[in-house]
């Protein structure tokens, strides 16, 4: 197994993902313009720890999916070339956005603590993919909830590819 690990500093506040050629890694996953305020920041209920959400959509591993999300972060990939370790996140991201669009919290609430991406084996072109995000843990430090998910990356036979584990700040109070 590899194990990949981005961390990011929790007293910066939340923030789009990517800002390469190809627009932001959250607005390529999803289609959509993310950080728009809609719901205030509130506690997040205790009874999510261990909760597991529906797995998302599968998608397929197209080499004009991957190009797209390496420039999106500022590279480049040519088919043959492995696909880059941070892919997952794409799937990840869906299964953290539904999370959070189900539990009512603001994406633009949220500061990305840590993410760590443990591999089975190595995503290729052609793998059809999807993500099962579980709540893993719940705190709270100074009015904010810090919330650990874990996800599981699995190919259309069910197989795991990856797992991903996510540290996400919410942030409470007034923004």
């Amino acid at each position: 197994m590899v194990e990949l690990v981005e961390t990011t500093n929790l007293t910066r506040p939340a923030r789009r993902l990517g800002s390469g050629r190809g627009g932001s890694v959250a607005s390529w996953v999803s289609g959509d313009d993310v950080g728009a305020a809609s719901v205030p920041g509130m506690p997040v209920d205790q009874s999510l720890i261990g909760r597991e959400f529906p797995p998302t959509p599968p998608r397929e591993v197209t080499p004009e999916h991957v190009r797209a999300f390496a420039e999106s972060v500022g590279g480049d990939w040519e088919t043959g070339r492995p696909v880059p370790a941070t892919y997952p996140i794409t799937l990840a991201f869906e299964a953290m956005n539904a999370f959070l669009d189900d539990v009512g919290v603001d994406l633009s609430r949220i500061v990305h603590g840590e993410q760590r991406f443990t591999y089975t084996r190595p995503v290729r072109p052609g793998d059809v993919l999807s993500a099962t995000l579980t709540v893993a843990s719940l705190r709270q430090i100074g009015g904010n909830d810090i919330i650990g998910t874990a996800s599981t990356v699995r190919d259309a036979d069910g197989a795991e590819v990856c797992s991903a584990t996510a540290t996400l700040v919410h942030r409470g109070g007034e923004a």
